[in-house]
């Protein structure tokens, strides 16, 4: 009787322990898939660009460096609320043909949205598919702002082509009147941003502008 009694409680402890280890290894595979999953939400996340004429005015020839820096920290402050922002150049909704800007004479200045903001690597660029190297001007916890002097980009303008449409017209109803020859997207010049992070996706922006009387 006594060794019967032995012998269950040694199965009952191999029992507890193996119900133990089984438990153990549970929580840790959950544990693990947790902190996969976050890694690959962080990974997804895009950061955001925008891109302004300097004091938002195109015809702007200000140097006073103290006046651009306090428009800078506002637009900066607006930015975080998270508000659109109608200013915003890649928006492509200007008066010029197809939405472009109209006859632009000013340095431009792209802004670049981390996120997430504990990101800490330098964001690489190419305007029109040429690496654009100049380091950011301002920086705070989250964004880099770039300055692209009027006399770089004019002279990096180059034509639509067929291989912008579908990134420079994302509305479906205009690349449905484009494939129906309704619309003229070869329209103006760009300037097509190339922005990318190791680990997030890449992005694509353009400015679009025309120049007439």
């Amino acid at each position: 009787m006594n060794l019967q009694y032995i012998l269950l409680g040694l199965i009952l402890i191999i029992s507890c322990k193996s119900n133990t280890n089984k438990d153990e290894k549970e929580e840790k595979l959950i544990e693990e898939s947790n902190k996969e999953e976050e890694v690959a939400k962080e990974n997804s996340k895009e950061f955001i660009t925008f891109c302004f004429y300097q004091l938002d005015d195109k015809y702007s020839n200000e140097n006073d460096s103290i006046k651009i820096q306090e428009w800078i920290k506002k637009e900066s402050d607006i930015i975080k609320t998270g508000k659109l922002n109608s200013n915003d150049l890649f928006d492509h909704n200007a008066g010029g043909p197809n939405g472009a800007e109209w006859n632009a004479g000013t340095h431009i200045y792209l802004v670049i949205q981390q996120s997430p903001p504990s990101v800490t690597e330098n964001p690489k660029i190419w305007i029109n598919g040429k690496p654009f190297y100049d380091k950011s001007i301002y920086e705070s916890k989250d964004l880099k702002w770039f300055l692209i002097r009027k006399e770089y980009w004019y002279n990096q303008l180059r034509d639509v082509n067929s291989a912008d449409i579908k990134d420079l017209y994302p509305d479906q109803e205009i690349q449905n009147a484009i494939k129906n020859e309704e619309y003229e997207p070869y329209v103006g010049q760009v300037l097509r941003f190339d922005i990318s992070y190791e680990n997030l996706h890449r992005i694509t922006k353009y400015f679009h502008v025309a120049y007439g009387e």
